[in-house]
Parts: C-alpha cells; structure tokens; sequence
C-alpha cells in the first residue's frame, strides 16, 4: 500500500515560542556551532541558558542541538566537531562519555506504515564511546547504550546496545551494528584499539 504524503498529519515536538525558536537559532550560529572560536564554556553556558543540563568540566567542540531543552550531558563528556543533534525528545548523555566529530544523534522517526512522525528519547551511558560518523537513530520505543561501549566509526546504531560483564567493555560496529568483541579494560590485559 502506498502512503501519500500529502495525506499524514504533520505532528510537532514539543516547542517554545517563535521567538524562542529564533533566538536559539542565532545563539546557535554565532555560540555553539561556530568553529571559529574555540570556548568551550561559552558554549556550555549559552545551551545552559537554553534549557539544556550541562555536566561539570564537559568540552564541546562544535555542535547543532534542534531542541537544546530535551538535552542532558553528563560530567566530563566531550562532543567533538559538527556533532549534530535533532532531538524532538530527550537525548541523554552518560559521564565520561565521547561522542566524536561529525556523529548524528536522532529521536525522532517515521512509522513505516503511516509516515506519520514518532518521537523516542536516547539514552547513551556512562563511559561510552562513539567513535566518528557514528549514527544513531532511536527506534519507536527509545534506545539505550549501556554504559562502557565503544562503537566504531560509521556505524549505524538504530536499536539497543547491552553492556559488557564487568570490568570489560564491549566494541559494536557496522550497518547494521553489531557485536564485534568484548575485552577486557585493565591496560596489562590487552591493547585494544578501535
């Protein structure tokens, strides 16, 4: 059966005013995606101001947020350059997480049957690392990347990621992803490389 476009209702995230939405806008262009400066607090503090929760000694390099009031970061992350972020609902950051240059970060979808618009928040743990050009695209019932993944460069991530026994971290790659390894994290049991 063919869907018409024309036909599927337009649906809205969850927005503030207008002006809001233009201001963010300009913050935007000039703050927090300009790589031409390099403050990192500025940065931090103008998607402070726009809602979103920001953790201690984080360092964002360059990043496009869509709704920075559905964004959580925790302490000592870092967002690497031209990270692009469309979260129409909530995108949660773990500590100690990486999330490296030019990844994309999405929470929004659509039904296949209906084209009409789903909105599902992601959730990436504690220790996580997304190496670069890595997608992440959350499913109609939210995704989760537990804590201590690693998922190697251009990936797709478009469902869940268990996490590895302890003291272990577990490596995920591909399109679609998949498991590649677990190893172990104590420096004189291996040298893993991504």
């Amino acid at each position: 059966m063919r869907v018409r476009l024309s036909d599927v209702p337009q649906t809205r995230a969850r927005s503030h005013s207008r002006l809001y939405g233009m201001l963010w806008r300009l913050a935007e262009f000039v703050f927090v995606s300009n790589q031409l400066h390099r403050s990192t607090w500025l940065r931090v503090l103008v998607l402070r101001w726009f809602g979103a929760t920001i953790g201690s000694e984080c360092l964002i390099m360059s990043l496009r947020v869509r709704h920075p009031y559905n964004l959580r970061i925790g302490d000592r992350s870092l967002i690497g350059e031209r990270v692009c972020i469309d979260n129409p609902a909530q995108l949660t950051i773990g500590s100690d997480s990486c999330v490296s240059q030019e990844c994309f970060l999405i929470t929004g979808s659509h039904d296949l049957a209906t084209m009409r618009e789903t909105f599902s928040p992601i959730t990436i743990g504690n220790g996580v690392w997304l190496t670069t050009r890595t997608i992440v695209v959350s499913d109609a019932y939210g995704l989760t990347i537990a804590d201590d993944v690693v998922v190697t460069p251009g990936s797709v991530v478009a469902r869940s990621l268990g996490g590895p026994t302890t003291g272990a971290q577990i490596v995920y790659g591909g399109n679609p992803v998949r498991k590649i390894r677990e190893y172990s994290t104590q420096p004189e049991d291996n040298h893993a490389t991504v």
